[in-house]
């Protein structure tokens, strides 16, 4: 039976079997697939895989009216404006590497770096980005120190992008070990001296990731965009506020909230995204 969200989604994607495997719970054993653009996007049915398919994906690439264009695209989740135009982008929390894709396609001429600590994710990460040469994926995550540490499923089983390393909604009896890496030491080994845009959703650990960079580096970037999951939150965004001015949509009875924020030497030269 197919219910409204079910329909909206197959006239989006022209796809009946992304419709019917991206709703929670629909399983099959075997990897679906879902063709964009020419790109063949991986995805376990049932999972919130497809849900990232969907939102970073999908809905940016569908038809929109011209005076209704820039309205849609502020309300996606990781659309920036194009006059960020980077040339180095950290996508830090690249699940099944969606958003790198995403970014990709947006600027082609961009070097994206792309981490994630999960196995399972790591491995769908690879296989989308296959041989991408503008994309280079560590299947690490950043901190502020080296470490091994135990990553906990969520307990949701499908949010497969809900792994979490702090007590956020997560089954503590079902964890596995990953490696993190010192930010700042890690960024010098790879040879990043600068970066123009950093996308960051790690599940709690925004405020260990970003107060860990150097802050001459940090300054130097144009745009971050992410989201924020109830764990030093607003320490970090008092943190980032002394070089960014900063745009949250946050409502009362959530935890999780999105935030934007803009290099503040550059408030006349890039939009908000609204």
């Amino acid at each position: 039976m197919f219910r409204s969200g079910d329909i909206k989604k197959w006239l989006r994607s022209g796809s009946l079997e992304f419709a019917r495997y991206s709703r929670p719970g629909h399983y099959s054993d075997e990897l679906k697939s879902y063709n964009w653009r020419g790109h063949k996007i991986y995805y376990r049915a049932g999972m919130a895989d497809a849900g990232a398919i969907y939102e970073i994906l999908i809905r940016p690439s569908r038809s929109v009216r011209p005076d209704r264009l820039l309205r849609t695209r502020r309300k996606l989740e990781y659309w920036i404006p194009e006059e960020v135009n980077p040339s180095v982008i950290l996508d830090i929390g690249g699940n099944i590497g969606t958003t790198s894709l995403y970014y990709s396609e947006m600027f082609p001429a961009a070097k994206i770096y792309t981490f994630e600590p999960v196995p399972g994710n790591y491995a769908m990460l690879e296989k989308n980005l296959g041989d991408n040469p503008n994309i280079e994926s560590f299947n690490i995550g950043l901190g502020n120190e080296d470490k091994k540490v135990m990553i906990y499923s969520p307990r949701d089983e499908t949010n497969t992008g809900g792994f979490s390393l702090y007590d956020l909604d997560v089954d503590k009896d079902d964890g596995q070990e990953v490696a993190i890496k010192n930010t700042k030491t890690f960024l010098k080994e790879i040879g990043i001296g600068k970066v123009d845009l950093i996308k960051i959703d790690t599940e709690g650990a925004e405020y260990d990731i970003l107060t860990s960079m150097d802050e001459e580096f940090l300054a130097g970037v144009k745009w971050i965009i992410g989201e924020l999951h109830g764990n030093m939150d607003f320490e970090l965004l008092s943190y980032l506020s002394k070089w960014f001015d900063i745009d949250v949509k946050k409502t009362l009875r959530s935890s999780l909230f999105n935030f934007n924020a803009r290099n503040k030497t550059l408030a006349t030269e890039i939009p908000w995204r609204g």
